[in-house]
């Protein structure tokens, strides 16, 4: 026996929901050789463990975390096992961290195109292409895993084919996803039910599953209203098919709620970059530093291993930055337009970041607030914005 027989019987394991199984093969596995597959997988179900084991939840993510480490040690391009770890940090309150992790996804994958949200990263790495698109839908990470509990359930024909009637002859995953999608725009966005839900996100979201399980009508409101109890849905005298939803929502997860990792705590660490470069311009500009000092922030922001600072720089730049970098000299104003242009390709992901996250007018309203605290004349922050 060697490690491969261990790990391909805790796959079994991890297919058929036994997480506990699957976790004793992968440790056997490990025995053998600490692979960087073996562990990302163990660590996985440490994960998994974590959210069903709650009296050992701390004792599983640390577990979860120790062996992503090692995986990212072993293989620092390795984007599931940051992505991973990302959700693992986040469970385990440490937000820095886990923002710095869904940012390195980011900014290091080239799985994601357009304006699709990167909080989805993890399900654009491990589903298939022609899944993908269903994934776009989703403007709030939740709703990916609500929907990956709900599409699991199921669901009667009878509302199939309510669902059909309304947004047209699709398959059933899809149908499922277009109706989270709506309601969710109705609650979070339009806020229709807020005499209902009040203010409680948690109230939101389980409302939202009560409203697919059962239809926005006066009898769901009814239960939202006469249930509803410290922000939340009181369950006990919920019908056992909806009580059961709502219980596994809280169980798997609630663990990472929704505020946990807030959207703009998602670009802080954008915003801590621009920054960082736009000071260094304003510091080189006024010969408070010099070439060695600007070698060490680009060092520093690891600016050039950015796979999407890279692509806007394009080739040419790249390679004068390179022998920039190499040499640690150059010509004073070829360094400064070598730092406008690294501070324009941060304006420009933050920017694609916004158009995941935020409707037209916020968007403006931030990176109108982000332009104007950077040390950039009227004429520069007009030429960026028509840029972008």
């Amino acid at each position: 026996m060697d490690a491969r027989v261990f790990n391909a019987a805790g796959n079994l394991f991890y297919a058929n929901n036994d997480y506990k199984n699957a976790n004793l093969a992968y440790d056997l596995a490990v025995n053998f050789e600490e692979d960087p597959e073996v562990l990302y997988n163990r660590a996985t179900t440490y994960y998994k463990l974590s959210t069903r084991v709650l009296e050992e939840r701390d004792v599983y993510l640390k577990k979860a975390k120790e062996d992503l480490l090692k995986v990212v040690d072993k293989e620092p391009d390795n984007i599931k096992a940051h992505y991973k770890l990302a959700m693992v940090y986040s469970s385990l309150g440490e937000e820095k961290r886990a923002v710095e992790e869904y940012n390195y996804v980011y900014n290091n994958s080239d799985l994601l195109e357009g304006d699709v949200s990167f909080i989805s990263m993890d399900i654009y790495v491990e589903m298939e292409k022609e899944d993908k698109d269903i994934y776009s839908f989703f403007p709030d990470p939740t709703l990916i895993d609500i929907y990956n509990m709900l599409k699991d359930y199921p669901i009667e024909p009878e509302k199939l084919e309510e669902l059909r009637k309304r947004f047209g002859d699709f398959q059933s995953s899809r149908l499922i996803a277009m109706r989270i999608k709506d309601l969710y725009e109705r609650m979070f966005e339009k806020k229709e039910f807020d005499e209902y839900t009040g203010k409680s996100d948690r109230l939101k979201w389980e409302a939202l599953l009560l409203f697919f399980i059962r239809d926005v009508n006066d009898d769901t409101l009814g239960f939202i209203k006469s249930f509803k109890k410290d922000g939340k849905i009181d369950t006990t005298l919920l019908p056992p098919y909806t009580r059961s939803i709502v219980e596994r929502f809280r169980e798997e997860i609630l663990e990472v709620p929704p505020e946990k990792i807030k959207f703009s705590n998602l670009l802080s660490i954008d915003v801590e970059g621009i920054k960082a470069v736009d000071s260094a311009i304003a510091d080189f500009s006024s010969a408070t530093i010099g070439t060695p000092e600007i070698v060490k922030i680009i060092k520093k922001l690891g600016l050039l291993r950015n796979k999407r600072v890279v692509s806007i720089l394009g080739t040419q730049e790249m390679e004068k930055a390179e022998e920039f970098m190499k040499k640690g000299e150059g010509e004073f104003q070829s360094v400064l337009t070598l730092l406008r242009k690294l501070r324009f390709a941060l304006i420009k992901i933050f920017s694609k970041k916004l158009s995941a996250l935020y409707d037209k007018e916020s968007r403006y309203r931030i990176m109108k607030e982000l332009l104007l605290s950077l040390n950039l004349s009227e004429d520069e922050r007009y030429e960026i914005l028509m840029k972008l």
